[in-house]
């Protein structure tokens, strides 16, 4: 029976992946260029996560080309759990604010990052911009709506499908060639910038 891996490698088995390049260069990008933000906390997965790692490298690495040394980016390692972020961003916002930017691997962090900013008092988008990374449902939800990084999940389903197809012989490989799913930054008030029709998932 034809199998195919989504997202992680199994032994053996096809796998389709998301590019997530360019989503944390875009992230740096928009927040340096357009919010003038230079003091990051930048809100970590696991220490050995190579997801986590990459977003990590990307953010800080893109940082240095854009400032030098005209900035500066705490990390913490919050394991993708909301309640940790919670915990660290309250932990540094308790009595001042340290930071003019909070970035957050996944969503589910930068939700607890809201969180916590909101029970502080600060008004995040204004005085302190919050990204995320996933683009989940919850995401469009927040208080406020989160600018994140949208991972192509559809491309992701469509193109495990059409490599099961290449595997049944349904579909001519050379014809038909599998295309890479990529990310996309997806631009909401959290960061700073007004109320917009956001689009819809794709």
């Amino acid at each position: 029976v034809p199998l195919v891996s989504v997202g992680i490698d199994v032994p053996g088995i096809r796998g389709v992946h998301i590019n997530n390049d360019g989503g944390m260069i875009a992230v740096a990008d928009h927040l340096v260029r357009i919010h003038k933000r230079r003091r990051f906390l930048f809100l970590a997965g696991p220490q050995r996560h190579g997801e986590s790692i990459a977003r990590e490298r990307e953010f800080i690495g893109h940082l240095g080309r854009l400032l030098e040394t005209e900035y500066t980016c705490v990390v913490e390692y919050c394991n993708f759990q909301e309640d940790e972020a919670w915990e660290t961003t309250a932990r540094y916002f308790f009595k001042d604010k340290p930071f003019d930017a909070v970035v957050a691997a996944n969503d589910l962090m930068a939700m607890g990052a809201l969180r916590a900013l909101a029970e502080a008092g600060v008004k995040v988008g204004e005085e302190v911009s919050v990204t995320g990374f996933d683009d989940t449902e919850d995401s469009r939800f927040s208080i406020p709506p989160l600018t994140t990084v949208r991972q192509g999940a559809y491309e992701l389903g469509r193109q495990a499908i059409r490599s099961l197809g290449r595997d049944l012989g349904l579909l001519d490989s050379k014809r038909e060639p599998l295309e890479e799913a990529r990310v996309s930054f997806i631009i909401r008030e959290s960061c700073g910038c007004p109320a917009v029709a956001h689009d819809e998932p794709g």
